[in-house]
């Protein structure tokens, strides 16, 4: 699977988002790129990157960061009342389809918990990839616009935490849903 990818010129200080790269600024301590694309991927499934369409043809909006080499993706494909979240580093071991705990927290809010699956990107990197659900998908993205931080935790691996700043989530939400509103 591909990746989001921020594109354009000092990426690290602007949210690129919707299949037409609408840009939104932020601030943010860290080092927090964002980007949304779309195109087919390699080996079928449902991958990221340059047209805007699935290997299918459908069209897709998304929106990542990655952190000193810990990707966080989530994306929205036209035809689906889902979100699928992709998280991956280099520094996993992982195997295709093989099962792992994660947890994610928007500042105090009740913990989100999934069972990962294992996938890998184009690149060879492992991933983990799971889905919220129609129902809660609208309590997801109010939380994900609404906090200031996101924890990533992985009860059942001997996987490091993760957390991420997120400023500028609001207006990046926001740009996100309009695209999706257009599918």
């Amino acid at each position: 699977m591909q990746r989001l990818r921020a594109h354009g010129e000092n990426a690290s200080t602007w949210w690129a988002v919707g299949r037409i790269g609408a840009r939104v600024p932020f601030s943010t301590s860290l080092p927090l790129s964002v980007a949304v694309s779309g195109g087919p991927p390699s080996g079928g499934g449902t991958g990221l990157g340059g047209g805007g369409t699935t290997s299918t043809g459908k069209p897709i909006c998304g929106m990542s960061a990655e952190v000193n080499t810990r990707y966080f993706g989530i994306k929205r494909i036209a035809g689906d009342e889902i979100v699928t979240i992709q998280l991956g580093t280099p520094q996993w071991k992982l195997e295709r389809g093989e099962k792992k705990q994660v947890r994610l927290i928007f500042d105090s809010n009740s913990p989100w918990n999934a069972p990962g699956t294992g996938m890998h990107f184009d690149d060879g990197d492992p991933g983990l990839e799971f889905t919220i659900n129609q129902g809660e998908v609208a309590n997801f993205m109010r939380e994900f616009r609404m906090s200031g931080q996101l924890v990533v935790q992985f009860p059942d691996a001997n996987f490091a935490d993760w957390k991420l700043s997120l400023s500028g989530s609001s207006a990046v939400s926001d740009a996100f849903q309009q695209c999706a509103g257009r599918l």
